[in-house]
């Protein structure tokens, strides 16, 4: 897997980490929950200092209920909250 190291003097991390969260969500979403897990573990392990609340705030969301229905798929497959 292509990734850039979380540089942790800046708090910022790798696109690779956001694709992990993203794929985490959907599949939590499918209910394959296994491979949800695989793709959150991942995502924590490029960027283990973020939480779904750090993670959505990298994000412009218009409607409250896309940010709550993509912290529900974060949270469930494993993903910190705070």
């Amino acid at each position: 897997m292509l990734s850039k190291p979380v540089d942790r003097k800046k708090g910022s991390y790798s696109g690779a980490s956001s694709l992990d969260a993203a794929r985490a969500t959907a599949l939590a979403e499918m209910g394959r929950s296994d491979e949800a897990a695989k793709a959150a573990a991942e995502f924590i392990a490029h960027a283990p200092e973020l939480t779904v609340e750090r993670h959505v705030k990298n994000f412009r969301w218009k409607s409250p209920a896309d940010i709550s229905h993509y912290r529900d798929g974060l949270t469930r497959p494993g993903v910190p909250m705070k």
